[in-house]
């Protein structure tokens, strides 16, 4: 395929088969993940893959995005947090990291693998501890892989407000002229309501993340997806 239709094909999948790419078809797609660019050249990532059932499923135990476990295997994406001077104002270990994870969903797509980009984690500190991650390594996300089952999954649908017909074509939330300025910030945001609609879902996030009552759980994940 040409770069332009691999992009346009690719899917965020939540339902997997049992098929799982080898180590070997794995590391091929990392060779392509780590061309991407980096601050200041760094190249400063780290992969821990996971093709252990047991291994894989111990990093959400108690919580964690239920798609790690659906997926046959998957890559935890690290990135060194001291090796620039901007990593505090520009976080630039997480947009070198994140550069390298698009490289690979983009090949793995080619490749006929599904994938799930993953930020819904265990907190950093609790999987730093559980992976004896060095603490001057940033977690930043997990790539679920594996064989599409489903792509309209119920998952998939609730980020669609269950419309179908939008998850398949995969329509955007926005158009290009409602979200480009020349020169100049010149977007028609409505900024204050913005950040109050912000801070309320980092605020409900942050009391879902706590409460261990499923029900409860679920109610606010509902409220938290909507847009």
């Amino acid at each position: 395929m040409e770069l332009k239709d691999v992009i346009k094909c690719r899917r965020s999948t939540r339902s997997f088969t049992d098929e799982m790419p080898t180590r070997a078809e794995i590391c091929e797609m990392l060779e392509y993940a780590i061309l991407a660019p980096s601050a200041s050249n760094k190249q400063a990532w780290k992969f821990i893959i996971y093709d252990d059932k047991e291994r894989k499923n111990s990093i959400v135990t108690g919580y964690g995005s239920a798609v790690i476990k659906n997926a046959p295997c998957g890559v935890l994406v690290l990135y060194r947090n001291d090796v620039s001077q901007n990593y505090r104002m520009y976080k630039d270990q997480y947009q070198s990291a994140a550069a390298a994870i698009q490289n690979f969903l983009l090949v793995a797509t080619e490749n006929g693998w599904g994938t799930c980009w993953v930020c819904d984690l265990l907190q950093p500190n609790i999987l730093r501890k559980r992976l004896n991650i060095p603490i001057y390594y940033d977690i930043i996300a997990y790539i679920a892989i594996g064989k599409s089952k489903k792509y309209l999954s119920k998952e998939t649908l609730s980020h669609y407000r269950d419309n179908s017909d939008d998850a398949i074509n995969h329509k955007r939330k926005y158009l290009l002229k409602d979200i480009i300025s020349f020169n100049e910030y010149t977007a028609s945001d409505n900024t204050e309501e913005v950040e109050k609609y912000i801070w309320a879902k980092s605020f409900l996030f942050r009391i879902y993340k706590r409460i261990k009552n499923d029900k409860i759980r679920k109610m606010l994940w509902k409220i938290i997806k909507t847009k």
